[in-house]
């Protein structure tokens, strides 16, 4: 497979530990909870700090050939004064996606990760892997069983699929 879906603190550890030369090769975006709310209740009505709205340490950042940090919610519509992805978040990532469209799978990974690694990060890995191996043809892309599915770990965010994608073929028509 030519990319990853990882929790933050896999992504962590992997740009901790992994050789330099293996981590010039990774393409990374990282997905990062808003900082609107910086602070969360724990059962024993606690507050703690939410580490999931503050990107990578720019040390760590800088060791794999390129990156994109995108802020927002794991949810697939409005709740309250949570927003699921936006339209400029799907953009940047499919913009991002777009650049390096000929370097993940030849020679270059895509890392992924969001704060556990299970639905926003699944959802970008989908249209990726959408984008990546099908040009942004949703129709082609339903037609070869996806990976993803397979692992019951992930639960992809239908909502970010969607709107990469959608993100991803409006950009490819400006391109032309």
């Amino acid at each position: 497979m030519f990319f990853a879906i990882v929790s933050r603190e896999e992504a962590e550890w992997i740009l901790q530990n992994k050789p330099k030369d293996k981590l010039a090769q990774i393409i990374l975006i990282s997905i990062i909870n808003p900082s609107k709310i910086k602070k969360r209740v724990n059962k024993n009505n606690n507050n703690i700090v939410d580490s999931n709205f503050k990107p990578l340490d720019e040390n760590l950042l800088n060791k794999v050939h390129d990156h994109l940090t995108v802020s927002f919610w794991d949810l697939e519509e409005p709740f309250l004064q949570y927003r699921p992805i936006s339209e400029k978040e799907a953009m940047k990532i499919a913009a991002f996606i777009f650049k390096h469209k000929n370097k993940i799978g030849n020679g270059y990974r895509l890392l992924i990760h969001c704060s556990a690694g299970k639905s926003r990060s699944a959802g970008v890995g989908l249209a990726a892997k959408c984008i990546v191996k099908h040009n942004g043809d949703k129709m082609a892309f339903s037609l070869y069983p996806c990976d993803i599915y397979k692992i019951s770990r992930y639960s992809p965010n239908l909502k970010v699929f969607n709107e990469v994608v959608k993100a991803f073929n409006k950009l490819k028509g400006f391109k032309k």
